[in-house]
C-alpha cells in the first residue's frame, strides 16, 4: 500500500508537471502584463499632470485567424465601426463555412458608370501606438483626447488584402478590374452617416488581374482613441471610470468598444513620468493589446 501511495503521488506530480508545461507553452501562467510585455514598476503615487510623449509602449499584437472558403451574399450596409483588435472570425459558430470572410465579405457588383463595392471587411494588423495626450486633473477628472494607432509603419505587406478572382465575380461584377475595385472600397468607407466613427483606411490601391490572379489591395489604418473620465487611488492600483460616455473610435461612439468595468491599472508616478501596466493580462484604457505604456509630461 505504501508503494502503491507513493506510485500515486509520482503519477499526481508528473501529472501536474505535464499540465504546468503546458499552460506555460500555451502562455496561461500570469506573467505580469502578459503577451510579451513585462510589467512597468508599481509605486504608486499622484498620477496628476497633462502627459503628451511616449517614452515606451509594449503591446500584443494579434495573430491573423484562418480565413474560411467560402461566400456570402450582403446587402448594401454601413461600414463596420473603427477597431483597434483585427476584425476575426465569427466565435460563436464551430466551423466557418458561411461567414464570407474568405473574401473579406466582399459584395461587388456592377452598376453604371463604375463597378460599386456594396460590402466589405478589409484586415488590418493590431494598429502600433503612435501618439498620446492624457490628462489627470486635481479634480479627480480625466481626458484621452489622442492615444492613435497606425499601421503606417508595419510597411505594405502587413497592410494588404488579397481578392482572388472569384471573390470578385461571386455578386456579378461584369469585367471587373483592380482599378474599379480601388475605386469602389474608396467609395464605400465613405458611405456612413457618421464618417469619423467608420475605420480610418487611407491610400487604397489596388493592382493585379482581377480575372486571372485577382487584386491585391495596400493601404493605411489609423485609430485615435478619446475618453472622458473620473480616476482614484487604490494603493498602486489607478481606477479609472469611463461611464460618463465620452469614449470615441475616430471621433465617433462604439458603445460595443467602450470599457464596461472600471479599468484597474497598477502604476508608478514619479517627477513628470507616468508608468502604467494593465494587471494579470489586462489592457490599458480599455484597449485590447495595449499592455504597458510609459508616458511623459
Amino acid at each position: 500500500m505504501k508503494g502503491q501511495h507513493q506510485a500515486m503521488n509520482g503519477m499526481k506530480a508528473l501529472v501536474a508537471l505535464g499540465l504546468g508545461a503546458v499552460l506555460a507553452a500555451s502562455g496561461c501562467v500570469p506573467q505580469g502584463a502578459q503577451g510579451g510585455c513585462p510589467p512597468l514598476d508599481s509605486c504608486g503615487g499622484s498620477p496628476v499632470g497633462n502627459y503628451t510623449h511616449i517614452l515606451d509602449a509594449c503591446q500584443f499584437q494579434a495573430v491573423r485567424p484562418a480565413q474560411p472558403v467560402d461566400v456570402m451574399a450582403f446587402g448594401a450596409i454601413t461600414p463596420a465601426a473603427a477597431t483597434i483588435a483585427p476584425p476575426q472570425p465569427n466565435p460563436v459558430v464551430l466551423q466557418q463555412t458561411t461567414s464570407g470572410d474568405w473574401c473579406s465579405n466582399l459584395v461587388y457588383l456592377t452598376e453604371s458608370p463604375e463597378d460599386a463595392v456594396l460590402n466589405v471587411v478589409l484586415w488590418h494588423e493590431a494598429p502600433i501606438l503612435t501618439g498620446a495626450q492624457i490628462a489627470f486633473s486635481d479634480d479627480h477628472s480625466y481626458l484621452t483626447t489622442g492615444l492613435t494607432f497606425s499601421t503606417k509603419s508595419l510597411g505594405p505587406e502587413r497592410n494588404t488584402t488579397h481578392f482572388a478572382p472569384r471573390c470578385l465575380l461571386a455578386n456579378g461584377a461584369a469585367a471587373p478590374t483592380c482599378m474599379k475595385l480601388q475605386t469602389g472600397l474608396i467609395n464605400f468607407y465613405k458611405m456612413t452617416a457618421v464618417p469619423s466613427a467608420t475605420p480610418n483606411f487611407t491610400s487604397i490601391i489596388c493592382a493585379g488581374d482581377a480575372l486571372t490572379t485577382g487584386c491585391d489591395c495596400t493601404y493605411e489604418y489609423q485609430v485615435t482613441v478619446s475618453d472622458v473620465g473620473n480616476w482614484a487611488v487604490d494603493g498602486d492600483t489607478l481606477l479609472q471610470d469611463s461611464s460618463t460616455g465620452g469614449f470615441t473610435y475616430n471621433g465617433g461612439a462604439v458603445p460595443s468598444q467602450a470599457p464596461a468595468t472600471t479599468i484597474q491599472t497598477t502604476f508608478c508616478a514619479q517627477g513628470n513620468t507616468l508608468q502604467l501596466t494593465g494587471p494579470r493580462g489586462g489592457s490599458l484604457f480599455g484597449i485590447q493589446g495595449l499592455r504597458t505604456l510609459m508616458l511623459q509630461q
